[in-house]
């Protein structure tokens, strides 16, 4: 499999849970469905989703969180395809402590999305 394979898990709880957690750590893109209000409880109170709200869209979203809670990641948001993906990047690491130790104030890393254009897209144009 590339990175660029897309899975959609359908069920949250403790199996598609697991496997939503592994996938997106491994850099996979992973989208999933649960109607389940318990499971959505169980992801979030596992760490494994956290809530998130995305430009232009009114539904209630979520996104997976990768297996190392003490890293800071950041995602990105593509604005071509609109694919949700995880940056791991040790330079925002230091931003994110740059911006606790110089202006006293903390980043939400589970709330913030960055915009722009993902490596397949800009591949895509040749960029």
């Amino acid at each position: 499999m590339n990175r660029n394979t897309h899975f959609l898990i359908v069920g949250l709880g403790l199996i598609g849970g697991c496997y939503a957690r592994r996938l997106t750590a491994l850099g996979y893109t992973v989208d999933a469905l649960d109607i389940d209000p318990g499971a959505l409880d169980y992801a979030k109170e596992e760490g494994i989703i956290a809530r998130t709200s995305i430009e232009g869209t009114s539904s209630i979203c979520y996104r997976f969180l990768p297996d190392a809670p003490e890293d800071v990641y950041f995602f990105l948001k593509c604005e071509e395809c609109g694919n949700l993906s995880p940056i791991d990047c040790g330079e925002l690491q230091k931003l994110y402590e740059h911006v606790i130790e110089h202006h006293h104030v903390r980043i939400n890393p589970t709330k913030t999305v960055l915009y722009g254009l993902c490596e397949a897209c800009l591949a895509k144009r040749g960029e």
